[in-house]
Parts: structure tokens; sequence; C-alpha cells
């Protein structure tokens, strides 16, 4: 297991490796919009050869590439679902002290668009 505020971290910054993950749920699924948890935050993929077990390291569970049209409503559902995973904002509070470590990190879904459309009720592919 990797240490708490590092594990914390990833979920705050860009990764390089969920970037990877986005980018091919959004080119897999020919989706507008991506959402990628990170399930195992101690997985690294070192530079260089990268063997199958690597890669399967990244997440604990199978998974399958899942792609759903959602109203715009039900993106900002699912967005407001995840924001759940921080507490208020209070000033001065870093931002892993900002999480609320009552909500498992693994419902914490990161969300990437690959390109905007306008905010009409018309259904959007998402992939997860």
């Amino acid at each position: 297991m990797c240490p708490r505020t590092h594990c914390h971290r990833l979920r705050l910054r860009d990764n390089a490796l969920l970037d990877l993950i986005q980018r091919v749920q959004l080119e897999a699924g020919h989706a507008d919009v991506s959402m990628v948890a990170s399930f195992n935050l101690a997985a690294r993929v070192p530079q260089g050869h990268v063997t199958v077990r690597e890669v399967y390291g990244l997440y604990y569970y199978e998974n399958t590439l899942v792609v759903v049209e959602l109203t715009g409503r039900q993106l900002k559902d699912a967005l407001e679902h995840s924001a759940r995973y921080f507490l208020p904002y209070e000033p001065g509070r870093t931002p892993a002290e900002l999480i609320d470590n009552k909500i498992p990190g693994y419902n914490f879904d990161m969300p990437k668009a690959c390109r905007t459309k306008s905010t009409s009720p018309t259904p959007t592919a998402i992939a997860s």
C-alpha cells in the first residue's frame, strides 16, 4: 500500500497513467466523456519494457469498457457523486485535508472530455 499522502495526491493531480486509460476509453468507446477511478494507487509502470502483470496491476478487479448515453443532468449527477469524496472547501486547508476519508476512493471517478457540446438535453456518450 502506498503512503496516505501519496495516494491522495494521485487523485488530486493530473496523472499520466490515468490520462492514458482515459484516452483509451475515449477512443475505443467513441465517447465524449470518460470516467475513471484509480483503484490501485500503489501501481507503478516502469519506464521501458512493460509486462502484462504490470498492466493488470493497475486494477485489482477485471474491468470491461462500457459506453452509456447520459443526459446532461445524469452526467452532472455522476460528477456530484464523485465530488462527495471531498469535504466542503475551507480556506487555508490543503487539498489532501479536504478529502472525506469516509468515502471510499474507488467511488471517486475522474472525468475527462475529448470535446465539448452544447448543454442541450441530448444524451452524451460516456465510457467507464
